[in-house]
């Protein structure tokens, strides 16, 4: 059995202001914190932590009963000779080659039909999908930028313009 042990909600005056307009379009949300149980995690965790190629699994509370989610390392998704190219205010231009994948989809763990995907680059940002209902999970970051925890919605549940893919 996994075990997600309940952290108390952040304050909201806390959130930077982008993270407060989403939460004022939400209907419903819950704020989670999740936790990285991959066993190789807490053996060896400087090595761990540069590693995004591992299959990881992180749980967390979500109204009331612990979510494990089991990922697997989307390897094909970007091209490995893949740039980016930014351009800074002063004309400046910064390349960078991707140095790591942080792409992963899955499943939800002991639940048939389900699926997810995910990044993990920034803290857990994606979707995941159980019974038959769909979830979008992302990090909550305070003023100084800094990653307090993830809030847990709906697409349900987001109030304003409609949007589709």
């Amino acid at each position: 059995d996994v075990q997600t042990k309940q952290v108390p909600d952040i304050p909201y005056n806390e959130l930077n202001i982008k993270d407060k307009e989403l939460l004022n379009k939400l209907k419903k949300y819950e704020i989670v914190h999740p936790e990285d149980i991959t066993p190789i995690a807490n053996e060896f965790p400087d090595f761990y932590r540069q590693d995004e190629t591992v299959e990881r699994s992180i749980s967390f509370l979500l109204n009331g009963n612990v979510v494990v989610l089991d990922l697997v390392p989307n390897r094909n998704l970007v091209s490995p000779r893949y740039k980016e190219r930014h351009y800074l205010s002063d004309g400046d231009t910064v390349l960078r080659k991707r140095t790591h994948d942080c792409f992963f989809h899955g499943h939800v763990r002991s639940e048939e039909n389900s699926n997810l995907a995910l990044t993990t680059c920034e803290g857990f940002h994606g979707y995941f999908r159980r019974n038959d209902k769909t979830f979008f999970i992302q990090p909550l970051f305070d003023q100084s930028q800094k990653r307090v925890a993830h809030v847990v919605y709906s697409p349900n549940d987001v109030t304003g313009e409609k949007f589709q893919c």
